[in-house]
């Protein structure tokens, strides 16, 4: 599911806009101009070319003119993307009116995208929209001159975008056949410092060159595994000894295999191959032994530019040990998240931390998770039962929960869906239901549908089905709300009862008209 972006004003924004807003009193709003300003990329995270745009558009509105009232931002979007807050915070404006013209420095500011281009013209020629720029000319959407020329101007932009990218992927392809070392953060057990920036202090790395003190964790956690270790074991004397990951983090169970098994970490064995044009491959250039450079976009692999830290038969012993070890116990134990336990991460734990804990009698509120208890009996039989369980510790092996309080899962399971089902034979949860379908079919009716069969209200409030409510259901008389001395109650035709879903059949309610 994709998130909604919201509009954040940043703090330079506020001030021109504060400026603009007091420019503007005294002027009509149907003469004001919104401002839009927009950069893709923003690597540097200062806002510089935004905030160009910007100071550019208010000497811009002065020179002609206009009565810029607000200006909206979408730093390091791309105009590609057609949910911009900045973006549709200014549609919306201009649509409800009364203003209907917007600045930008050109088209591309705007959109590099042919349909939501198509969309903006729309809204220029059926809605009156006028876009003005700043480095171009305006374009009359009311005429099909003007439309056209409109539409070249975004297929320029989208034309522009697209070469950029497919430059930039052919670019990243030949970086991937040199054996170069992906962009990002720094790879576990690359990146050895060489030096430090003479401004900024901070250190000069070499990506391509071994971090001992790191590899000598991956040669730790590749025998500890091979040995028969669990990923458990590993990352809790890892973290307790202090030793973090690339990023400063600490050690989980996960993480762990997938920086073991990282295929960059292999020595290149896949022999000689060529490239698109039938060539031999740049990558072989590079001396042997090095790593494998994983071109994720077409699933290529090269000869890395790095050295190697593992061999293919330490990576397949890697891979057998951690699939080993997983099943080891038991692989038919149903996993903790699976259907088996449908209540995990749902109940928490309602009991109380130990007295000779840090949080003591505090309570716990972790969540309770399943897991199988298997107990050996005197006479040699064994029982398993199948429980919830207060979570003790996290991935990463730290403290999170009392870890003294566990439930049955039958019976747990058991509480819970009756609980639930309670809920819904609820009499008054049964009438409300009832009703949102006799209103959903009164309207219908109304609006000359057909309808379900569904009638009046009886009564004289004057209101729509929808707000008379009604509490009981089947054997159980209909209380409805007193208005004017009236009982309000439905009226409902037989004839199509049959086709009504069974607890809203019309035999089955009770409606009535009566005096209070």
């Amino acid at each position: 599911m994709t998130r909604t972006r919201t509009l954040a004003e940043p703090g330079w924004l506020t001030e021109i806009n504060a400026a603009l807003a007091v420019s503007v009193a005294g002027i009509d709003p149907s003469e004001w101009v919104y401002g839009y300003v927009r950069i893709s990329r923003d690597e540097k995270d200062r806002a510089e070319g935004v905030q160009l745009q910007a100071k550019s558009q208010v000497a811009h509105a002065e020179r002609k003119g206009l009565a810029l009232a607000r200006i909206m931002c979408d730093n390091d979007l791309s105009g590609a993307d057609a949910d911009r807050p900045g973006l549709r915070e200014l549609l919306r404006l201009v649509t409800a009116g009364p203003s209907k013209s917007t600045l930008a420095r050109d088209v591309a500011r705007l959109t590099r995208d042919y349909d939501l281009g198509n969309e903006l013209m729309k809204l220029g020629r059926d809605e009156g929209v006028r876009y003005l720029f700043v480095k171009d000319s305006e374009y009359d959407l009311t005429t099909g001159a003007g439309r056209k020329n409109f539409m070249v101007k975004v297929a320029e932009a989208a034309e522009y975008r697209e070469v950029n990218t497919e430059n930039l992927l052919d670019r990243l392809s030949e970086e991937a056949a040199k054996g170069v070392m992906q962009g990002g953060s720094r790879r576990f057990g690359y990146g050895r410092v060489v030096g430090t920036h003479p401004l900024t202090g901070a250190d000069v790395l070499d990506r391509n060159a071994l971090r001992e003190s790191e590899v000598a964790m991956l040669y730790e956690g590749r025998d500890r595994v091979i040995n028969g270790e669990s990923q458990t074991a590993i990352i809790t004397d890892w973290n307790s000894r202090g030793l973090t990951a690339a990023g400063g983090g600490v050690w989980r169970v996960g993480k762990l295999t997938d920086q073991l098994l990282l295929e960059a970490y292999v020595a290149y064995d896949l022999g000689e191959h060529t490239d698109a044009r039938g060539r031999r491959c740049e990558c072989l250039k590079n001396p042997e032994g090095n790593g494998i450079r994983v071109h994720a976009r077409t699933g290529t692999r090269h000869r890395a530019q790095w050295p190697a830290i593992f061999t293919r038969a330490e990576h397949d012993a890697m891979r057998a040990g951690l699939r080993a070890h997983r099943r080891a116990t038991d692989k038919d134990r149903p996993r903790q998240r699976d259907a088996e336990y449908w209540l995990t991460g749902l109940v928490g734990c309602g009991g109380t931390w130990a007295e000779d804990s840090d949080r003591a009698s505090e309570d716990c509120g972790s969540w309770m998770i399943g897991s199988l208890l298997k107990r050996k009996l005197k006479n040699g039989d064994q029982t398993i039962q199948r429980r919830y369980g207060c979570k003790h510790k996290d991935s990463a092996r730290r403290v999170c929960g009392c870890g003294r309080v566990f439930r049955d899962a039958g019976a747990l399971e058991t509480y819970v869906a009756q609980a639930v089902i309670a809920v819904y034979e609820d009499p008054q949860i049964i009438v409300r239901d009832a009703v949102r379908f006799l209103a959903d079919s009164h309207q219908q009716l109304l609006a000359g549908n057909g309808g379900s069969g569904v009638g009046h209200c009886l009564g004289d409030c004057g209101r729509n089905l929808l707000d008379c409510t009604v509490i009981g259901v089947g054997s159980t008389a209909w209380n409805f709300p007193q208005v004017g001395g009236l009982w309000c109650g439905l009226l409902v035709r037989h004839d199509t009862a049959s086709s009504w879903p069974a607890p809203y059949r019309p035999q089955q309610i009770v409606a009535r008209l009566s005096t209070s």
